[in-house]
């Protein structure tokens, strides 16, 4: 977790997977290292990169997409 006044970055790994994430979240939130949370994201606003860091050309409108594809299963 970074606190960088206006702004906290949260790096954070998907059910212990090896690769991290990270999360610009607002500067007040509540937040605490090794913390487990739920996350959510808007297609829209997301951006994929290469190795490189060159972005990922998107080949279809996200309008397209039904983005409620993945949804939780009850236990």
């Amino acid at each position: 977790i970074e606190r960088l006044g206006a702004n906290t970055v949260a790096y954070a790994s998907l059910n212990g997977e090896s690769e991290n994430f990270c999360a610009m979240l607002p500067g007040s939130v509540g937040i605490r290292a090794d913390a487990p949370v739920a996350t959510g994201i808007n297609a829209a606003d997301c951006h994929l990169f290469d190795e490189a860091g060159i972005a990922f050309e998107r080949r279809v409108e996200l309008t397209e997409i039904d983005m409620n594809v993945i949804s939780p299963t009850a236990a």
